[in-house]
């Protein structure tokens, strides 16, 4: 699985992988969730918490597969590549 530029590839609860749409971020243990770089999740009030700031949480976007070693420079390759 492949996720585009600028984004984060995160595990879904499926096994498979979505795409967090900032770079570097946090993955909530919800599986459905992200938070920016730095930030942490607070699931149950929705938000991404960082020093008294809070943000309301990303949602995962789907990954793209990819076939064989057709890999484009603007994606980054999720874990476990193409058998995620």
């Amino acid at each position: 699985a492949v996720c585009p530029e600028a984004t984060t590839c995160c595990q879904l609860n499926n096994n498979t992988f979505g795409c967090c749409p900032v770079e570097n971020a946090v993955c909530c243990k919800d599986s459905i969730h992200c938070c920016p770089v730095g930030y942490s999740c607070d699931i149950e009030k929705g938000v991404c918490k960082l020093e008294g700031k809070s943000v309301p949480l990303l949602e995962k976007v789907p990954s793209t597969s990819v076939s064989n070693e057709v890999v484009l420079s603007s994606v980054s390759v999720c874990p476990g590549g193409e058998h995620q």
